[in-house]
């Protein structure tokens, strides 16, 4: 209960806050809202929207152990795949982006349900991998990806800490999307790996920075950082750039 009172309390702040077209006078922040943002892509949205109904409708009972509590679940995996997807305008936004930008190399830390994932394999990237920690949950999601979506994805198995700086060097992805763990020390562990193995990333994507306070607060330091010269508030996610040419700025949005 205390949780869900700091996330309504977080998301008002965050309305009160969020800014517009009209108030954004940088012009790569204002092109990022106006044409990823404020508009959509109908085409590609349906397309998207009946994959994750396919994921969504899955009844099929999934037993696996939990990679970062020990935990052992058995579930119906579209029932778990409502419950653990990021929204389906995040996901979207979260492609688009990717293909506005041009990264050809994106990492995704855990896999999940696989919704991200199916919108991510329909950008014009390279190369995308994602890293999960459940054999099961990895090998359910590429059986139902190989049927729904194209084939330019890798799904990366093992404990996500113990793959992720591997990964780092071999990939050298220019976008990141972190949604594996909502802890600060798990954040912090991502960001000096990337800033130590893959100094090149252009993007890095954070999910869920209001899940609970202990978020809240490392995302506070993130946007405080001087490295990080752009940082972007979506409430669903926080957007660091950090090699941008301008001085360092933030910027909340309306989502």
């Amino acid at each position: 209960m205390q949780q869900l009172f700091f996330r309504i309390k977080a998301y008002l702040l965050y309305r009160w806050h969020a800014q517009n077209a009209h108030d954004l006078h940088s012009p790569f922040v204002y092109t990022l809202y106006t044409q990823l943002i404020r508009r959509s892509n109908r085409s590609l949205s349906r397309k998207l929207t009946k994959i994750r109904k396919e994921l969504y409708n899955d009844k099929q009972i999934v037993t696996f152990v939990d990679p970062r509590t020990g935990e052992k679940i058995a579930e119906p995996f579209g029932k778990r795949a409502r419950r653990i997807s990021s929204t389906h305008k995040f996901s979207l936004f979260l492609a688009r982006l990717i293909d506005h930008q041009g990264y050809s190399r994106v990492l995704e830390t855990g896999t999940g349900a696989g919704a991200t994932l199916a919108y991510l394999s329909y950008t014009s990237a390279q190369r995308v991998l994602s890293l999960e920690g459940s054999d099961v949950l990895a090998t359910h999601v590429e059986h139902l990806l190989h049927q729904l979506s194209p084939g330019n994805y890798e799904i990366i198995r093992g404990q996500v800490q113990d793959t992720f700086i591997p990964t780092l060097q071999s990939l050298a992805p220019e976008a990141i999307f972190l949604d594996a763990d909502h802890r600060s020390e798990t954040i912090r562990f991502y960001l000096k790996a990337i800033e130590e193995h893959a100094p090149s990333t252009k993007c890095i994507i954070i999910h869920d920075i209001y899940w609970s306070e202990d978020m809240a607060n490392v995302w506070s330091e993130i946007v405080q950082n001087p490295v990080y010269k752009l940082t972007i508030d979506l409430f669903q996610a926080g957007m660091v750039f950090p090699h941008h040419p301008m001085r360092k700025q933030h910027f909340c949005l309306k989502f």
